[in-house]
Parts: structure tokens; sequence; C-alpha cells
């Protein structure tokens, strides 16, 4: 309630407190019950029809719950968890001894088994050459074997049995190269007595020439390996009988070998034991210590101090939030008896801002001005290179001048073939008597200015409340970057027009005493300065200075501003007022800005500032 009696009273001031207190005690009585009684009405009426509707459009934000009162517990002991760690670490340091005194024995028992090294190893040394030597012989005796091999091979493959192993089927029944030449007269009587069928035909022909040229010549080369092993028979017995001698004087050097290699074997083994019972004495003091044991036991005491220190610091840290949502609820009763305090004096506050409101007049056109401010702000955000001047400045400047008349807007004349004309050749009469936007002349191109490129280049879709402060305006939205500026000085127009225009009563009087006087003549329009070919078909005005006709029936800007009159559905562009247009925005639920092809993330976020303005400012219209 506090919010929406904010809506309908005015900013406090210090002049306004001090006003108050003036006011004597029974008229302040007096209003107050006033105020409550209008504030109590307005208030409820507006709340009732509004949280219907946002709780059915929107979403509710959720409030955060408020803090609970919570139980403080006392604070973990620092000494009970020092007395814990204390018996771990009594535990962690006995192992660690036992573990200190198996590294001392072992260490003993190294050093013991390098000096029992250092003795065994020239025997060592020695029994290794007999071993390197023995296996040189080795190698060299079976070198001799393999030779031996490979001669009887060959013997045994030199046979005629082996030589015709491997031949082929058609010589595998001949042995020489008469029995080959027996088979091609046995073959060739058969092709020519016997009745055969074509495939055995085909088979007895290719056997018979295969044998007639391969054969031969395969047998042929047999016969002759046969020869050559022949004569060569009695020199492999010869090489073989001397590589068996030699072969059986290596074994009788590495038998020998063999002997003085087992017998430093048996020096060394006999020293080893001699050593042994020097070792068993070293480890007599640590052979109950267990390594594996005492490591565990040392690790498990390390993870108990690991644990207690954990259980510690989450009792500490659960102690700390506790304490934490206690002063968090202490703050929070504090909170609540604040806000208490604070509601009373807003209520106070609201049923002073209400009394003002009452007895100081406020300003008619505060939400068009404000509009008109988050326009600028959204066309700047479009445009950067363009200015807003000091509103402070031009306040002071349209005080000593007159009240000006509406501002002609600019309308866009894209392919109409006119051409502009005089200084303000940028503004053009509308036919339905509003105005609409014109890029208007083009003077020299400043620092900032943009090409002919981006001039044409769409700009990002308006929002919602964008097109609803254009159409309330009665200034057609820019669809191009070329458009922006003249979009600009429009609604800049309109804000001098709001700035300095007389109330809405003023205004009434001021006609009624012009109807009365019987001022009744319509009102000359200005001269137009555009020539467009084709505007008078009929030829009865080709003069660029002929008047523009005004209807007297119009709805004047100042009551559809004021919600006394509707403008007709011809005064707002298709983009605006249009059926489909709006409905597509409707149905689309979206009242984000989609940039389009723009690669600057800044100019969405000046966009999306600008357009908060303009729906704070329509509520204020309303």
């Amino acid at each position: 309630m506090a919010e929406e009696a904010e809506e309908v009273s005015v900013q406090l001031t210090e002049n306004g407190l001090e006003m108050v207190e003036e006011v004597s005690k029974e008229e302040g009585a007096e209003v107050e019950e006033k105020v409550e009684e209008k504030v109590e009405d307005k208030v409820e009426d507006k709340v009732e029809d509004k949280v219907e509707d946002k709780v059915e459009d929107k979403v509710v934000e959720t409030v955060k719950e408020p803090p609970k009162p919570v139980k403080r517990i006392p604070r973990p002991s620092r000494e009970e968890r020092d007395e814990l760690i204390n018996v771990q670490k009594e535990i962690r340091n006995q192992a660690s001894e036992n573990l200190s005194k198996l590294r001392d024995g072992s260490d003993k028992i190294k050093m013991a088994k390098r000096d029992a090294r250092l003795e065994v190893e020239g025997l060592s040394k020695a029994k290794d050459e007999y071993y390197h030597l023995m296996r040189e012989k080795i190698e060299a005796k079976k070198a001799i074997v393999d030779q031996i091999r490979a001669l009887k091979q060959q013997d045994y493959d030199g046979t005629s049995k082996n030589s015709l192993k491997d031949l082929p089927r058609a010589l595998k029944y001949c042995t020489t190269v008469a029995d080959v030449e027996k088979r091609i007269k046995e073959l060739e009587y058969i092709h020519i007595t016997e009745s055969l069928t074509t495939k055995e035909e085909k088979s007895i022909t290719g056997e018979i020439n295969y044998l007639k040229h391969s054969g031969l010549e395969i047998m042929g080369k047999i016969e002759q390996q046969r020869e050559e092993f022949k004569a060569s028979k009695e020199d492999r017995k010869k090489e073989r009988e001397e590589l068996e001698k030699q072969r059986k004087a290596l074994d009788a050097e590495i038998n020998a070998i063999q002997a003085k290699y087992d017998a430093q074997k048996k020096a060394i083994e006999q020293i080893k034991e001699a050593q042994k019972s020097v070792f068993d004495e070293l480890r007599t003091p640590i052979q109950h210590v267990d390594y594996e044991t005492e490591k565990q036991k040392k690790k498990d005491a390390k993870d108990e101090i690991d644990r207690i220190i954990a259980d510690h610091d989450r009792r500490f840290k659960e102690y700390k939030e506790t304490e934490e949502k206690y002063f968090e609820f202490e703050r929070y009763k504090k909170q609540q008896k604040l806000e208490a305090f604070k509601a009373r004096k807003e209520g106070e506050r609201l049923k002073y801002e209400a009394e003002l409101a009452e007895l100081e007049p406020t300003d008619p056109y505060e939400g068009q001005k404000a509009m008109c401010r988050s326009l600028l702000l959204y066309l700047q955000a479009l445009d950067p290179s363009l200015i807003i001047e000091d509103e402070k400045e031009t306040a002071e400047t349209s005080a000593e001048t007159e009240t000006p008349e509406k501002p002609v807007a600019r309308e866009i004349s894209d392919n109409s073939g006119a051409e502009a004309i005089g200084k303000s050749a940028g503004l053009v009469e509308a036919d339905d008597g509003y105005a609409a936007l014109s890029k208007g002349k083009k003077g020299k191109r400043g620092k900032g200015s943009r090409s002919a490129s981006d001039a044409d280049k769409k700009i990002p879709k308006h929002s919602m409340e964008a097109y609803t402060a254009f159409g309330k305006l009665g200034i057609k939205a820019p669809s191009t970057r070329g458009e922006v500026p003249s979009t600009f000085q429009a609604v800049k127009e309109k804000q001098e027009y709001y700035r300095t225009a007389l109330p809405p009563a003023e205004s009434e009087e001021k006609k009624d005493t012009a109807e009365k006087s019987g001022a009744k003549k319509p009102p000359i329009a200005r001269k137009s300065q555009v020539v467009v070919d084709g505007d008078f078909p009929e030829g009865e005005m080709k003069s660029a200075d002929a008047p523009l006709a005004m209807d007297l029936n119009r709805p004047s800007f100042k009551d559809i501003i004021a919600g006394n009159a509707v403008a007709p559905p011809t005064d707002f562009p298709k983009d605006l007022g249009g059926t489909s247009k709006m409905e597509e925005i409707a149905v689309a639920g979206d009242s984000t800005m989609i940039t389009e092809g723009v690669g600057d993330d800044n100019l969405n976020e000046d966009i999306s500032a600008a357009t908060t303005g303009l729906t704070i400012a329509e509520t204020d219209v309303a």
C-alpha cells in the first residue's frame, strides 16, 4: 500500500516540512482525516486490480524467508583436542622409534654383506673368467656341430628318392630322361588310337606339351646334379671326419674348464656359510620388529590425528554458523523494529504528500516529459553522436520565449520524387494533420557522421514499450539508422512543447474565449516547402507554396495525450497502429530488444537501459 500511495503523491521537500509545522493542530486533524480516507480508497482499489493482473501475467518472485531463532551451542574445547592428539603422537613416536631400530640393524647387515662381498669378489672374478672361457668353447663346438649336420643333410638330399620328392605331378613316375621320353610316346599313342572326349583330349595334349619342353629340361638338370653329387661325396666324407676330431678336442677343453669353475664356486659357498652366522647375530635385536606393522601403526596414528582435527574443525564451523544465525536473527529483530519505525514515518510522509498534492498543483505533463527524456536516451543509445542538451539550461531559455505551438513531426519520403527547398526543408506537413518523420536536408558531414550505407542499415527491432511511447507522442519509430537523427529532433520538439505548454484548464479557458469572440476561422496551414510532381493531377495548384487544408473536426494532440479523445486509425503508421503489426508484437510476447547485425554489445546494454526508462515514463502517463 505504501508503494501505491507514492504514485498519487508528490515528492516531499524541506520547505514542505517547514510549512506543515506551521499548520495548526485543528487544520492538521482535518487534513489527516481527509488524507486517510482518500489514500485508503485509492490504494485499495489500485492494489486489488493490479495485483490480480500481475499474478496472472508474471511470475511472482520468491521472497526470502526470514531467519529463524536457533539454540546456541558451546564452543569446542581446544584443550580436549590437544589431549587426544598427544595420545596419538605417543603411538606414532613409538612406531617411529621401532622403525629407526629396524633401519639401523638393516644398515649394519648391509655393511657386513659389503665386507663379505669384497672378500668373495676375487674368487668370483676368477669364476667369471672360467665361465666366459667355457662359453666360448661351447659356442665353437656348436659351430662345428652345425657344419657336420649340414654335410649330413647334403648326403641325404643327394639321394634319388629325395631329389625327386618335389617334382610336378607329370614327372611323378619318371626318374630319368628316358622315362620322360617313354611317357611322351605312351600319351601320343593313346591320343591317336583311343576315342577321347574333348576334356580328356585337351588334358593329354597339355601333358604331352609339358613333358616335351619343361619335363625333359627338369629331368636333365636332376641327372646332372646326381652326377655332381656322386663326384663330391668322398670330399664331404673327409671333411666330416676332420670336424669330428675338432669337436672331440673342444669337449675335452670344456670339461677341464668346467672343473676349475666348479672349484671356484665351491670356495665361494664355503665363505658365505662362514659369514651367515655373523648376519644372524646382527638380526637378533630386530627380529621381532615388523616393518609393515610399525608402518601401519604410524599411518593409523597420523590418520587419527587428522580425524580429530577435522572433527574439531567441523564442530567449530558448526559453532560459527550457529553464532552467525543467532546474531543474524538478532539483527533481523532490530531490522523489524527499524522497518516498523520507517513504516510509521512513511505513513506520516504519505499524509504530508497527499496534503501537499491538494494544496500545490502538480505538473500535468510530467509523464509526457519523462517519456520524451526516455526516448531521447533510447535514440542516443542507437546513435551515440546525438547530444542531449542540459534540461536546466533549456528550461531557462524556454521560459523567456513564448508558448510554442504543437511541433510538426517529420515524415520519411523515400520514393515520392520530392525535392527539399528552403531552410526548413526537413519538415513536411502530413495529410492527416499529425506529424511523421523525415530525414530532412543533409548538410555537411561532421565528425562521427555515417556513410550512405550506414544510413540505410536496419536498426534493432524496437520493444513494445518503445512502440507505445512513439505512438503516444504521435511520432513514427525509425527503421534505419538514417532516420534516427530526424526522429531525435522530433522528440526534442515534443519535449520543448510540453515544457512550455499551458495546463489543460488554462488551454480550455483560452479556447472558450476564442469561440465566444467569434474566432471560428480555421488557422492557415504553413506553406509546404516540398515540390512533389503529381500531387495536384488537375493542375489547380502547381506552386510549392500552396496552403495545405486542415480538418477542424480532428481532435487536438493535447486531448489525445490527456485521454480525452481518440486519434483516428489513419494517424498512425502501419508499424505503430496497424493491427497486423501490433498483433505480431503481442504474440511474440517478448519486450526485450533483439539486435540483428549489430556487433557492439554495449549498444544492446544502452538500449535496454533506455527501454526501462520508457516503461517508467508510460507508468507516469497512466
